[in-house]
């Protein structure tokens, strides 16, 4: 299915109705070890765009670096779901419902990305202007307190990213459990609505989950998934806690579609300069970019990367 093409409104009206009489859908929980703060790379340039304009980019994720976005896990849902379609009756009726539904809604999954790590070389390098940059460090806090907004009404999640495999699994299979302990005595409209409600539910997880050869980037995820419907009420969830509409940006050959969500002073708890940082010998200009754009430099921690790179 086209990026652009819109889902039938009828059947994600559907899923709204369906949140009043099912129980609340399993998700990943947020992880106990998640740090207070966590960190967005970027070069100079990106940093003074993104502390002045006080804006986060959530990304389309078909257009990031691995090349397995979102394939990744889905092809292990799908594969949980094979098996479920091989077992008994009604069980195997409901699951192929899940599999019509899984290849006919695909649903664009859009993300800021950052790391639990603030001082990683690898991210210095490749996302950092090869260690010339900042490592932004976002409050947790203040991250929780717009998905909590925009929860209520469409799927905006802070995820840490998972990277095992047998935690992918596992991850499916709850999420087929739960839909086959919900789907018995609904009619048809709700057999529906339950089983798009959990390939929803995929989808999320999809941009969350990646291949284990990422492990290192320790990434956590601010994931908004796209659902095309004007008469859901998601367009004014989004004005309500400002997330912008649709923009494109053009890169190359490519141009790649992002949301725009502004955030406020007190959601910057920390800068770290990259390892050949220039500031790190004077911060004074750091400091006076800082105030002359409304943040207040005694709750900003700044601190120098302890990476020895030149």
């Amino acid at each position: 299915m086209c990026e652009e093409q819109e889902i039938d409104c009828a059947a994600v009206k559907a899923v709204s109705q369906s949140h009043t009489c099912v129980q609340a859908l399993p998700v990943m929980t947020e992880s106990l070890d998640t740090p207070p703060i966590i960190y967005r790379y970027c070069s100079v340039d990106a940093f003074h765009a993104m502390l002045t304009n006080k804006q986060l980019w959530l990304t389309s994720v078909r257009h990031m670096n691995d090349s397995t976005e979102q394939t990744h896990f889905i092809e292990i849902a799908k594969t949980v779901l094979e098996e479920s379609r091989r077992g008994p009756e009604p069980e195997s009726s409901y699951a192929r419902l899940v599999v019509q539904n899984l290849n006919w809604m695909e649903l664009t999954a859009y993300a800021c990305c950052f790391s639990k790590d603030g001082d990683l070389l690898s991210q210095w390098r490749a996302y950092a202007d090869d260690g010339t940059g900042f490592a932004v460090g976002f409050s947790v806090a203040w991250l929780k307190r717009q998905r909590y907004e925009y929860l209520p009404k469409h799927p905006l999640e802070l995820l840490e990213v998972e990277y095992d495999d047998d935690r992918q699994r596992e991850l499916a299979t709850t999420c087929i459990r739960w839909y086959l302990a919900q789907v018995p005595g609904q009619n048809g409209i709700g057999r529906q609505a339950v089983s798009m409600r959990t390939v929803t539910q995929f989808w999320v997880l999809s941009a969350a989950c990646k291949h284990p050869s990422f492990r290192e980037e320790k990434e956590v995820r601010f994931i908004l998934a796209e659902i095309s419907d004007p008469d859901s009420q998601i367009e004014a969830c989004r004005k309500a806690i400002g997330v912008s509409p649709r923009y494109h940006r053009q890169s190359g050959e490519q141009s790649i579609p992002y949301f725009k969500l502004p955030f406020s002073a007190d959601a910057i708890a920390e800068i770290r300069l990259g390892p050949k940082n220039l500031a790190r010998e004077d911060r004074s200009d750091l400091r006076k970019f800082l105030n002359a754009n409304a943040y207040d430099c005694e709750l900003i921690r700044i601190e120098q990367s302890q990476v020895p790179y030149c």
